[in-house]
C-alpha cells in the first residue's frame, strides 16, 4: 500500500494562468519568427 502526502508537493509549479508564464512563452515566440526571417531573409513582421 501506497500513502501519499499532498502536503510535500513543491510550490514553485507554473500555473497556466501564471503571467510570467505567458510572457515567457511570447518572448520564445518572438525568438523563433526572427530565426525564421533571417533563414529565409525576409523583412521582420509589424508589431
Amino acid at each position: 500500500m501506497l500513502i501519499i502526502d499532498a502536503t510535500a508537493v513543491p510550490v514553485n509549479i507554473k500555473l497556466p494562468q501564471d503571467t510570467h508564464l505567458l510572457n515567457q512563452s511570447q518572448l520564445n515566440l518572438e525568438a523563433m519568427i526572427d530565426d525564421m526571417r533571417k533563414q529565409l531573409k525576409v523583412a521582420p513582421p509589424r508589431a
